[in-house]
């Protein structure tokens, strides 16, 4: 038999108030003037009643949900098949449940399961408010605070009765005992409803915006997290030296205030909304949900915190690489491991033991110490350091690990934590991305069998948006897509992205200074305008997006004398380039994917003037899932105030070559949506942009479009110049639709189809229909 709990006597306490109130004053009312209450009255007094307990016992008695065990986040596995990369989404794990847990839902303590779309585990109900209770709750509240205004006017009126009365002979007036019960009732009934009504006015205010209470939290926890970040470089430390950064992330789940509502009451029937025996909205609808599009695809909530990431265990004994492998590597031995380890119990780790976090201050506060400790340290003459006090590692601030007193007890404004709406804040608040191996591999095999082989399935894979800057091995936990798009934890993480650094410049990088000089050394030297807009001051610090071989930048840097330039490209090649004839002390080059910028800390950190593109966005902007990433790290890397000056290509540009190279590989069996696939180009239009850097934090100073013929390079007898050179270089990826083999042929046939479109009579020169498009935009 479990224990006696002082909740238990919520739903009998709660009962006795409504009749209490209800009843009494019933009686009351009939027995005080001016008059007793009419047939009318009576029915809706009694209707109210009835309606408030009805509505109450469905809030305490109706199933809160639970996740189904085998819960797979968007469809089931063999659809996965058709979910993409950018679709996938990271998932949570559950330590208690050994489940994944879907979007919204949360461990409840008291409950002792995940609850969907739990919003909070109310005292008075004895039940968590979820998704299937919370339109009862919502009526509940609604009808009581309804009902109690209605009789708290009857007896108010009642009590102005008596007080015009004040002047009659006291035997001709109510008793002592019905003028006690009328102030007491009266009294109980006007606190009551002003509660009520306070946690009406909360309730309704979160449907309408679609949030929980507990995602009230986690916003307000975003916004600390923001601040903090603001003030520490645009970073925050994570475990171990892992140093994530922290960029802003809309909330998913507003969708406009009708749909809010409709999702919250669980009908698009305003009539439902009220009715006491509308029906309880099934577990199944609140396991999924519409967001609002606003951030890209993948992105999840609640945002990456970094005091809630994977923490390393602690080891008191160095790593020793001979001794990392303890088993046989024969296969067959390797095989029946695996198995026994997909056979082993989920619950065999003990969750109560947890890697609790200092709260955020008392770090800070460790660090300013040490900080002063080194800044209290004098140089003197014969170059050896000195302390001119008698500082030492006792004189830090220590904190010891309780339960309830980490970084998990953070407090919003209003002083409330997780734990305060029955969240259990030890399964919440970390490692909530520490799914176990045997879980992983589980899925991964049932992902395999059911796509029978065939294709790389989206089994919902965590795609983590922590984007982590300076971090060693030990400290990375993420997770990443392997056979079946399952994902693996931290050691595997780790090898998949050394691997992934190493090979970096093994890849087959189609750019070289030569071969660009050759078919589009033009570009660099088409910049006048661009230049002028950007207006580089002498000690202004900038940053160079898709800085190429880096004579651009390395012109740039020309003009800044006190000033510094950071380049950044994908190539290798480009880089090493750049790096051997441009590099200077204010010019400086780094490899970097700048479709993720994020993952570099000094170009992230807040401190560019101007960050400026020269014909680089329409390849980084190519790909929709990391355009609204590219353009939340520009405006993290600029200063307040900062400027955002780039050029690319716009709508139109090189058309008729994109149409043509089109044209030309579905002419040889290439499929039409395949082709286009290959295309490594996006070309917006100015309206597509200036829409976009609004919706980013900037302010659109100039956008436009120029229509801008080009001549191509002058023909090579090897091909890589004039338009031959152009096409084989800058379609190179649609080229590599077709056999190796064929390509040749392709090249010839587009050019061969262009010939007359490109040439001018006069000259014999060749011009591609170049549209460039400018924009200038301020950091609001």
């Amino acid at each position: 038999m479990p224990p006696f709990t002082i909740q238990q006597c919520a739903i009998p306490a709660v009962t006795i108030l409504i009749v209490i109130i209800a009843y009494p004053s019933l009686w009351l009312l009939e027995r005080l003037g001016p008059q007793p209450l009419t047939k009318q009255q009576h029915i809706i007094l009694h209707t109210y009643a009835l309606v408030i307990v009805f509505c109450y016992y469905k809030a305490c008695f109706t199933n809160p949900g639970t996740i189904p065990k085998d819960w797979v986040s968007g469809q089931s596995e063999v659809a996965k098949v058709q979910v993409t990369r950018e679709e996938r989404q990271r998932q949570r794990w559950c330590r208690k449940c050994q489940a994944f847990k879907p979007p919204r839902a949360h461990h409840c303590k008291t409950c002792e399961r995940c609850i969907p779309k739990m919003d909070h585990h109310c005292p008075w109900t004895a039940n968590c408010v979820s998704h299937t209770t919370f339109p009862h709750f919502v009526r509940f509240l609604f009808y009581a605070v309804a009902g109690m205004s209605h009789l708290g006017c009857l007896l108010w009126s009642r009590m102005y009765h008596l007080w015009t009365l004040k002047d009659l002979p006291y035997y001709l007036g109510p008793t002592p005992s019905l003028l006690f019960g009328l102030f007491f009732i009266t009294a109980l009934n006007s606190v009551v409803v002003f509660m009520l009504f306070i946690l009406l006015a909360r309730t309704l205010w979160c449907l309408g915006a679609n949030t929980t209470t507990i995602e009230g939290w986690e916003i307000e926890r975003h916004e600390t997290l923001l601040r903090r970040a603001k003030y520490l470089g645009g970073v925050l430390e994570g475990p171990n030296g892992a140093k994530v950064r922290i960029i802003r992330q809309e909330y998913p789940w507003d969708i406009g205030i009708f749909s809010n509502i409709a999702q919250g009451m669980g009908s698009w029937n305003p009539l439902a909304w009220f009715w006491p025996f509308s029906f309880t909205p099934s577990v199944e609808s609140g396991l999924e949900f519409e967001d609002n599009g606003l951030e890209a695809p993948g992105t999840t909530w609640p945002p990456p915190d970094p005091d809630r990431m994977f923490r390393m265990a602690p080891t008191e004994k160095a790593f020793d690489p001979s001794k990392a492998f303890t088993h046989s590597m024969d296969p067959e031995e390797f095989y029946k491991r695996q198995q026994a380890d997909q056979l082993r119990p989920h619950l065999d780790a003990d969750v109560s033991e947890l890697r609790r976090r200092q709260p955020f201050h008392v770090r800070y506060d460790q660090k300013i110490t040490r900080k002063r400790r080194e800044d209290d340290y004098v140089y003197d003459n014969d170059n050896d350091y000195e302390s001119d006090g008698n500082e030492s590692e006792d004189d830090v601030p220590q904190w010891q690990p309780k339960p309830g007193e980490g970084e998990e007890g953070w407090r919003n404004s209003e002083g409330e934590r997780l734990d305060d709406f029955g969240v259990d804040e030890d399964v919440e608040f970390y490692d909530e991305d520490d799914v176990p191996l045997g879980e992983l591999m589980r899925r991964k095999n049932l992902a395999n069998d059911s796509s029978a082989g065939k294709a790389d399935l989206g089994v919902s894979c965590p795609i983590s948006r922590y984007m982590l800057t300076s971090a060693s091995p030990s400290s990375v936990r993420s997770n990443i897509d392997i056979k079946a798009g399952c994902p693996l934890p931290g050691s595997f993480y780790i090898l998949q992205r050394f691997l992934e650094t190493t090979n970096m410049s093994k890849v087959n990088d189609k750019w070289s200074s030569e071969i660009y000089s050759a078919a589009a050394g033009f570009v660099p030297k088409l910049t006048t305008t661009v230049l002028s807009y950007l207006s580089p001051n002498p000690n202004e610090r900038i940053l160079d997006i898709g800085c190429g071989d880096g004579p651009l930048t390395a012109q740039i840097a020309a003009s800044l004398p006190q000033g510094h330039i950071f380049g950044l490209d994908a190539s290798p090649s480009f880089i090493k380039t750049a790096k051997e004839k441009h590099s200077s002390q204010n010019c400086v080059f780094q490899l970097q994917d700048c479709r993720h910028i994020g993952e570099c800390a000094e170009a992230v950190d807040g401190s560019w003037d101007k960050v400026f593109s020269n014909a680089a966005l329409h390849w980084i902007l190519r790909e929709p899932s990391t355009r609204d990433v590219v353009f939340k790290d520009v405006h993290s890397a600029l200063k307040p105030g900062g400027t955002f000056v780039f050029e690319m290509g716009g709508k139109g540009n090189v058309e008729a070559v994109h149409a043509t190279i089109l044209s030309v590989l579905v002419a040889n069996g290439i499929a039409l949506s395949t082709a286009r696939e290959a295309c490594p180009w996006f070309f917006p239009s100015d309206t597509w942009m200036t829409q976009q850097l609004q919706k980013s934090g900037f302010e659109v100073v100039k956008c436009e479009l120029e229509y801008r013929p080009t001549k191509c390079t002058p023909r090579s007898a090897d091909g890589s110049g004039g338009l031959e050179g152009w096409v084989k270089l800058m379609g190179a990826e649609m080229l590599n639709a077709v056999d190796e083999s064929k390509r040749g042929d392709i090249v010839k046939q587009v050019c061969d189809v262009l010939e007359t479109v490109v040439t001018r009579e006069e000259d014999g020169s060749q011009y591609l229909n170049y549209v460039r498009l400018r924009a200038v935009a301020r950091k609001i």
